[in-house]
C-alpha cells in the first residue's frame, strides 16, 4: 500500500474540488465511512482512492461511462465519499447531457448533503447545472479558486459539445451503430 496521509496532515476539513491529487482524494475518502458505518481501513481507503484516480484518468480519455462506474463503485464502498458522488454526477451528465439530470441530481444532492458548507463543492454543482441547462456561467467560476481537474474540464466540454436532449452520447452511438 502507498503511504496515506493522517488527520494532522490535512490543510482543510472540506473536500477540495480541484486537481485529483492523491493527497486530496485520500483526505476526502478518510473522512468517509464504509458500508457498515465504520471508519474505513487503510485497504478500503487505498482501493477507493485507486478507483477515483482511475476514474479521473478515464475522464481525461473521455471514457465517461467507465469513469461513472468506477466512481459509483467507490461510493458503494464508502457511502460518504463526497468526491465520488460529485464526479459520478459529472460523468453522467457528460454521457447524457440534460437527459442525464434525473440520474445526476440524486448524486449531486448526496454530495451536497455530505458537505453542506463546502463552497467549492456548491460552486461545482452550480457550474454543472448551469452548463447542462445552458444558463450563463459567471466568469469567476473559471478562476483558479474554483479549480477543476482535467477530467472535470473534459466532462464540462462534453456536456457543452454534442450532448443534446434528443440523443445524448449513448443515443448518438446507438443510432450510428444501428
Amino acid at each position: 500500500l502507498k503511504p496515506l496521509p493522517h488527520a494532522d496532515e490535512y490543510w482543510t476539513t472540506e473536500t477540495w474540488m480541484g486537481e485529483c491529487e492523491r493527497f486530496e482524494l485520500v483526505k476526502s475518502a478518510r473522512r468517509s465511512l464504509d458500508a457498515t458505518g465504520r471508519a474505513p481501513t487503510d485497504e478500503q481507503l487505498e482501493l477507493c482512492v485507486l478507483l477515483a484516480e482511475a476514474a479521473d484518468g478515464a475522464m481525461t480519455r473521455e471514457e465517461f461511462p467507465r469513469a461513472r462506474d468506477l466512481l459509483l463503485e467507490a461510493a458503494r464502498r464508502l457511502p460518504s465519499f463526497t468526491l465520488a458522488y460529485f464526479r459520478a454526477a459529472e460523468a453522467t451528465l457528460a454521457i447524457d447531457g440534460r437527459r442525464g439530470l434525473a440520474a445526476a441530481k440524486p448524486l449531486l444532492r448526496a454530495a451536497v448533503a455530505l458537505e453542506p458548507g463546502n463552497k467549492q463543492l456548491a460552486t461545482g454543482v452550480d457550474l454543472l447545472l448551469r452548463v447542462v441547462s445552458r444558463v450563463a456561467v459567471p466568469g469567476h467560476y473559471w478562476l483558479a479558486e474554483n479549480a477543476k481537474s482535467s477530467g472535470d474540464v473534459l466532462a464540462l466540454a462534453a456536456i457543452v459539445c454534442g450532448r443534446d436532449d434528443a440523443t445524448g452520447a449513448g443515443g448518438a452511438r446507438d443510432a450510428a451503430g444501428a
